[in-house]
């Protein structure tokens, strides 16, 4: 075959690759929530406080489970039903009582109110510090409103006749799902500027968005099923996070980690994507139903029907474990009156982890980045039939300017001093592609 073909169909691999987010593992733990027969539902967290709907009275109630001191209370328990997910920031947990109110609880305070009590459907309540969002039907469609705990204060967001659903709210930024289209697209209100901007109008339907900081993410059917999206309102770039062949609903963000649950093994699971290392990992692939997943920091949670009844479930992600990397430096001795000030490492792991999932380009030689260029590659260069990683630094372009003698030897940890020599010690460190990190050290000498 001519060389040019194989490099299109090198490159048509590569982009594919590149469509695909790479796979990773989650380190961290498990932990079953709650217990009781009758079923939890919708959980959401807030710090050491994970808040649900519970069925165990004959009615739906809001109950609250402690993490810090490993204790289950009732936070209303009216004959009533409340219900409505609710949701949590800080001490203050919100629901929909009876389909109609919202109510309001102080954890601080044991003290229980209703924020808006006029004839209406509500569903739907998010909050964000003191501020309060919800879907409204007392104009006969649904609107957003917003209540300012501090001032005590309603307001209506939204006017456009049509249905505007769903609310999220981070910060001066109220996003929600709006059907003026005819298909669901997400919307977004600045209560800074009063301003309110269509972030995504795709023709498909666009549902249930979730807001942190400066990124909105939402499930999106443009593809025939629905997948994960992401908006960026710092760059104003949207990205698909998840577009495997079956349905990915219901995210949540938090930070850089998205959560979703996803149906791609015939049964609902919960996966994650970390942005900032654009790797995807499953949180929990339990043969029974997982759904709903919420986020805050590194505690996931979400409702799991492997007791045949619905329970609340949490996963805390741990950092990963380091790997003790063997590592072998060339050339033994670095000779500075030479013109080559480079330095070659040569990386094994320890059994079962794969040099070639090396993240070449987190690579470090003591504080000194690998440079863009420097060549990387996978091979069994002592002969120990052990696989290795080469990465090669270069000392010139890691720390521009002359490289004297004080300059080199500021780099490293001294071991030893000669008369014409000193023994420095040199730590390799980088990350895998999942996130693992990895370290070793050598001892080279440096001729002066």
């Amino acid at each position: 075959m001519k060389k040019h073909t194989w490099l299109g169909l090198a490159l048509l691999l590569l982009a594919a690759l590149m469509a695909v987010p790479a796979a990773g593992v989650l380190f961290g733990t498990e932990t079953q929530v709650t217990t009781n027969p009758a079923g939890q539902y919708n959980p959401a967290i807030w710090g050491d406080h994970i808040v649900w709907d519970d069925y165990r009275n004959g009615n739906w109630d809001i109950y609250q489970y402690d993490l810090g001191t490993g204790t289950e209370t009732s936070v209303c328990t009216d004959p009533v039903d409340q219900s409505n997910h609710p949701a949590i920031w800080g001490n203050h947990i919100i629901w929909v009582k009876n389909g109609t109110d919202i109510n309001l609880y102080d954890i601080s305070t044991g003290t229980k109110s209703s924020i808006c009590t006029e004839p209406a459907y509500r569903w739907s309540p998010g909050i964000y510090e003191d501020r309060i969002v919800w879907q409204d039907g007392r104009n006969g469609i649904g609107d957003i409103y917003l209540y300012n705990i501090g001032t005590g204060t309603e307001t209506q967001v939204t006017t456009n006749t049509a249905n505007q659903l769903s609310p999220a709210i981070w910060g001066d930024h109220i996003v929600w799902q709006d059907t003026r289209n005819d298909d669901g697209d997400i919307y977004l209100y600045d209560l800074g500027t009063g301003t309110e901007t269509p972030v995504c109008t795709d023709p498909a339907g666009q549902w249930n968005p979730v807001i942190w900081g400066d990124r909105i993410v939402w499930q999106d059917y443009r593809n025939g099923n629905w997948d994960i999206y992401l908006y960026d309102l710092g760059t104003g770039t949207e990205t698909p996070v998840c577009t495997e062949h079956r349905d990915q609903d219901n995210p949540a963000i938090w930070g850089d980690y998205i959560v979703w649950q996803d149906y791609r093994n015939l049964n609902w699971d919960i996966y994650l994507y970390d942005i900032c290392s654009g790797t995807e990992m499953p949180v929990c692939t339990d043969l029974a139903g997982q759904w709903r997943p919420a986020i805050w920091e590194n505690r996931i949670v979400w409702q799991d029907t492997r007791n045949n009844y619905p329970d609340i479930y949490l996963f805390e992600i741990a950092a990963p474990t380091e790997l003790d990397a063997t590592v072998d430096l060339k050339p033994d001795t670095l000779r500075l009156r030479n013109k080559d000030h480079t330095i070659t490492a040569f990386i094994e792991l320890p059994a079962g982890a794969d040099p070639a999932e090396i993240d070449a380009s987190s690579c470090r030689l003591d504080s000194l980045p690998i440079e863009a260029g420097e060549p990387s590659e996978v091979g069994d260069y002592d002969g120990d039939g052990v696989s290795d990683l080469m990465v090669t630094f270069d000392l010139c372009t890691a720390v521009p300017g002359t490289l004297d003698r004080r300059a080199i030897l500021s780099l490293f940890r001294t071991v030893k001093v000669g008369r014409t020599f000193v023994d420095v010690a040199v730590t390799v460190s980088g990350e895998m592609n999942d996130g693992t990190p990895f370290s070793g050290e050598d001892t080279i000498r440096i001729r002066v």
